[in-house]
């Protein structure tokens, strides 16, 4: 759960450097209603926070990851 936090946290720093490279403009006039933001914003954080999490916890119940098993490694033939 902290490595989802440390990546949400670096999302809301990063951001705002982004979209200034990007020359994306401020939306400081939009006024969203309390109704608008609990049915629309609120739910989609809350899923991004919980896909990141389980993200996170199924890399971390892996025990073995792919690259370790030993069928990703190929023989490498030399020709003179």
């Amino acid at each position: 759960m902290t490595v989802s936090m440390v990546q949400l946290l670096s999302i809301w720093i990063y951001l705002q450097p982004v979209l200034k490279v990007w020359r994306i403009p401020p939306t400081d006039n939009i006024m969203m209603s309390w109704r608008y933001y609990f049915t629309m914003i609120f739910p989609l954080a809350f899923g991004k926070f919980i896909t990141s999490v389980s993200g996170h916890i199924s890399l971390w119940r892996a025990t073995v990851s792919y690259s370790h098993t030993g069928t990703t490694t190929s023989t490498t033939t030399w020709h003179l």
